[in-house]
């Protein structure tokens, strides 16, 4: 038989077609009143705007007054805009709300609840001030990150804060019940002598002088395929580009001013110039070497006979 359309059959409407998948389509009230139930056996489609001739039309739920005049819930735009409390969505999907916050769960096992939040007056300050979007831990009752109006962001604290040196900067600050901790790490190439590891940059778009931006910084490298690392501290302007370092300690501690290649504990070079700090059995000794003598000059703190003795 063709589709049919059945009305007040056990207080519903079927709709009957010959499809095996499609037998009964229903919609019924409950039999105490209060409940629409829209049932397929196949797909459910509400299709708005179908003779394509207008540009605002939309999908709505409501709740309230049984006019025009109720309070919208939720609607779907026939742009694909979504708007939750909100009947003008700018966005693909807009929510609106007080203490407003979109909860996520991990239902697979071991999983959590966090939310994303848009902070208000009502959303209390365990979570952030107002004016602030967060990550919050639902499961633990904590926050994770909170970003301000401003722009600084806090990891392990709701009130991210610049030290008061300098106006208009921005905020990255990490903290925790037993201190904080910035991890910056290689975790693919492996066993490779000289892999760089980490840096942190300093930028300086100063362009009176050279090509900007400028960097100085500190940078991690691997020295073996060990797992030791060096050092090394940049100033100037091209220096960290170029991985020239003004300062390097090295991967047995030693350190070295303008050298790369410190042969003593401590040593600063200045055109072949050196001073250098080491030690050699039981004495302490201080080397100065000039690029024009090939034997350095020294002073030496004995301690043979149970006391210090200076040499020159």
């Amino acid at each position: 038989t063709a589709t049919s359309a059945v009305i007040d059959e056990d207080n519903a409407i079927h709709f009957k077609g010959t499809a095996a998948d499609d037998l009964d389509a229903i919609l019924r009230a409950s039999a105490g009143g209060g409940q629409i139930l829209i049932n397929s056996r196949n797909d459910a489609i509400v299709n708005i705007d179908s003779n394509n001739d207008t540009t605002d039309a939309h999908f709505a739920v409501a709740h309230g007054a049984a006019t025009g005049s109720s309070t919208e819930l939720f609607r779907v735009q026939e742009d694909g805009k979504v708007g939750i409390n909100d009947s003008n969505p700018e966005r693909t999907m807009d929510v609106k709300g007080s203490n407003c916050m979109i909860q996520l769960e991990g239902t697979g096992g071991s999983g959590r609840q966090y939310s994303l939040c848009s902070t208000d007056d009502a959303t209390g300050g365990s979570v952030g001030s107002a004016g602030q979007f967060v990550i919050y831990d639902d499961t633990a009752g904590s926050p994770r990150l909170n970003i301000t109006s401003g722009g600084e962001i806090g990891i392990g604290l709701t009130n991210p804060a610049k030290t008061g040196i300098q106006n208009n900067v921005k905020v990255l600050q990490l903290d925790g019940g037993d201190g904080a901790e910035l991890i910056l790490g290689n975790s693919v190439s492996t066993n490779v002598s000289d892999n760089h590891i980490g840096s942190i940059a300093f930028k300086n778009v100063d362009s009176s002088t050279g090509n900007a931006p400028h960097y100085a910084g500190i940078r991690c490298n691997c020295t073996d395929t060990s797992g030791s690392m060096d050092l090394k501290f940049y100033t100037g302007t091209t220096n960290f580009e170029t991985n020239t370092p003004a300062l390097l300690i090295n991967s047995t501690g030693k350190i070295g001013i303008n050298t790369n290649s410190p042969d003593h504990l401590f040593e600063c070079f200045d055109n072949n110039s050196s001073i250098s700090i080491s030690r050699t059995g039981a004495n302490a000794q201080l080397l100065f070497k000039s690029n024009n003598v090939g034997q350095a000059g020294q002073i030496q703190v004995s301690e043979s006979s149970g006391g210090g003795v200076m040499l020159f």
